[in-house]
């Protein structure tokens, strides 16, 4: 009987997300910061590159309308040649976003739009600044991976807890600069 309540409690969680996400308004979507560094010698040809990031979305207007959300989206990429400490170039960017709600979200509904929805919204913007820039810079176009969304259920929904892209399961090309 318990499994039968916990099913419809799911239920009836699933269907005021999906009300909530049907009366949500994107307020518009900006670059807000970006750094970018290229060493003089990154453009030889042949390295073995290693690529590390950092994704991070954080809600940033904590106080003010209940039903208005602001969110950072920061990606922070590093390239090191195969075997160095130090990278040779970095791309670092910021995205604000802005959403209105048609009411306030739930705790619980906010972490989940903020570790599944909030990111799908950006991943395009950082993919395309993150492929023009290092194209700019002189390298090989690099592509970032397609973003895979957690699950509701496997999530550990946290203020604190960044969300994180996950890699296709086909690996990406390796830039070559």
């Amino acid at each position: 009987m318990s499994k039968d309540l916990n099913s419809d409690a799911m239920s009836s969680d699933a269907q005021r997300y999906s009300q909530l996400m049907r009366s949500l308004q994107i307020e518009g979507i900006r670059l807000l910061e970006s750094t970018v560094r290229s060493s003089v010698d990154s453009l030889v040809e042949g390295k073995k590159i290693e690529v590390g990031s950092q994704f991070v979305v954080r809600r940033v207007n904590e106080e003010g309308e209940d039903n208005r959300v602001e969110v950072i989206a920061r990606l922070a990429l590093s390239f090191t040649e195969q075997g160095q400490q130090e990278p040779f170039g970095i791309v670092d960017t910021t995205f604000l976003l802005g959403y209105i709600f048609e009411s306030a979200p739930s705790p619980a509904h906010l972490e989940r739009f903020l570790n599944q929805n909030v990111p799908l919204n950006v991943w395009p913007f950082l993919r395309e600044y993150v492929s023009n820039t290092v194209t700019r810079m002189g390298w090989s176009a690099f592509t970032l991976p397609t973003f895979t969304v957690p699950s509701p259920e496997g999530v550990n929904v946290s203020s604190e807890t960044p969300a994180k892209p996950k890699r296709a399961p086909r690996k990406p090309k390796t830039p070559e600069v």
